[in-house]
């Protein structure tokens, strides 16, 4: 029974999940676990493609690591090992690249989109687009991906970033990073699980047809972060720097996990 049940698992191509709702595909090895499995980060095999998977019932998620400079709405960028030398400690899971900026400055440079960190308005100010919001409410437990942005979605949130629809050309057909952020909703219908999809090199529509085999809607459960060069990831584990012009490019922001203290 045990050998019918494993070929049957293949068969369908997806491995047993830690949570309800999360469907890993059976090609992705697990690099590293924390928190009883409240977080994972997965690697595709022979792909440099990295899934970190999130509870956020047992780690933390923070999206306004910044920066600012001294004069005007701006903020220092930064090489991603320096923010991670300068701030990851003990308890700091990954880091990735934050909010969309302006890569033509040099050393600083405005966020494009909204960006709220722990209860305090980073940044409201909207360039035009077409936009999905993601927020993160009840205490940094639960999140919600919204249409668009307004004003009002920054009532009650912890945690909130504005990213760009999937439906955006971001170079379709074009070979670069690629950054996205999935949600994914247990067995109460409450979004609980957060999915961070970052590639070195992949078309958009690659990208989205890998995350549609996780059984994830593109068009309601995904945000478009900002890829290209900018698409960065740090663990302890695994480093990923994406191809893009320019790569290995300084960061004005960064997104944090790590463990839940409370």
């Amino acid at each position: 029974m045990k050998k019918l049940l494993l070929v049957v698992s293949l068969v369908v191509g997806f491995i047993s999940s830690a949570w309800a709702g999360v469907s890993v595909p059976y090609n992705y090895k697990l690099i590293e676990s924390k928190d009883y499995g409240g977080y994972q980060l997965r690697k595709k095999r022979n792909d440099e493609l990295y899934v970190v998977i999130v509870d956020l019932q047992k780690v933390n998620v923070n999206f306004g690591l910044v920066d600012k400079a001294s004069s005007g709405n701006s903020f220092k960028k930064h090489y991603m090992y320096t923010w991670w030398n300068s701030y990851a400690i003990s308890n700091t899971y990954a880091m990735f690249n934050g909010q969309f900026f302006n890569v033509k400055t040099a050393r600083t440079t405005p966020l494009s989109f909204p960006l709220r960190s722990n209860y305090r308005n980073i940044v409201t100010q909207v360039d035009p687009g077409q936009l999905k919001t993601l927020k993160i409410y009840n205490g940094g437990k639960s999140a919600q991906i919204l249409y668009d942005y307004y004003s009002y979605y920054l009532n009650g949130s912890k945690e909130l970033i504005v990213g760009l629809d999937p439906n955006v050309n971001k170079g379709k057909n074009v070979s670069q990073g690629r950054f996205y952020i999935a949600g994914v909703h247990d067995n109460n219908s409450k979004l609980r699980y957060l999915l961070f999809f970052i590639a070195k090199s992949k078309t958009q529509y690659q990208m989205e047809n890998e995350i549609s085999r996780w059984r994830i809607d593109i068009d309601t459960d995904v945000v478009m972060m900002d890829g290209s060069g900018s698409a960065q990831m740090k663990t302890r584990p695994k480093t990923l720097y994406a191809d893009g012009i320019p790569a290995y490019r300084r960061l004005p922001n960064i997104i944090t996990i790590s463990k839940r203290l409370w």
